[in-house]
């Protein structure tokens, strides 16, 4: 009850947009939908090495950085790392929707996706356990959105497939989010939400 009426309230004064917005999609056809449960496995696995990446990064603040050096000092340097790579990568900053939109639009070039998708993955965990605001949840969107794009034009570039780049993006961004987050039907609902279609 009280999410539904959160949710409607936020609409009347927000309005009724939709998060990602992109056009017309094509699931494929049903020959192809074993290509769903690779991208399924490899966000899988992409998922499992965040975690890890994350406890260690947990550890290494918590147990020998933190001891040593003043917070301030510390996000300091983080915010420092995170400022230099977003000087030349600006989409790393911020929730990242509006990046993720220009990946669905595919007016992002593949080896800029690449780049983003690693910046992503290394920094969240930095600034996070660093000190820094924020959580997981958009970051494991992004990632997924990252890999959806990547997978999808690996497979038309390299092999001649004509996948739906669309699709393949929404897919592996719910991939990822369940994955990162143990929430596997959440994740379903939450990205069918956000677009609205």
């Amino acid at each position: 009850l009280a999410s539904v009426t959160a949710s409607a309230i936020s609409r009347i004064f927000l309005g009724n947009q939709a998060t990602f917005i992109f056009g017309d999609l094509s699931i494929g056809t049903y020959s192809h939908f074993y290509f769903y449960a690779i991208l399924g496995v490899l966000s899988g696995f992409i998922s499992l090495m965040f975690i890890r990446y994350s406890e260690i990064i947990d550890n290494l603040f918590h147990e020998k950085i933190l001891i040593k050096f003043p917070r301030w000092i510390v996000m300091t340097f983080a915010g420092l790392l995170m400022g230099i790579f977003g000087f030349y990568f600006k989409g790393i900053f911020g929730i990242g929707y509006d990046t993720i939109n220009s990946i669905l639009a595919s007016s992002q070039i593949w080896h800029v996706v690449l780049i983003l998708l690693i910046l992503k993955f290394f920094l969240v965990p930095i600034v996070l356990y660093s000190g820094g605001f924020g959580g997981i949840f958009a970051p494991s969107l992004f990632i997924g959105a990252c890999v959806g794009y990547l997978y999808s034009f690996g497979l038309n570039h390299f092999f001649g497939i004509q996948l739906d780049t669309v699709a393949y993006v929404l897919v592996g961004m719910g991939a990822v989010l369940g994955g990162i987050n143990t929430i596997p039907i959440s994740a379903i609902l939450i990205i069918f939400e956000m677009k609205k279609n």
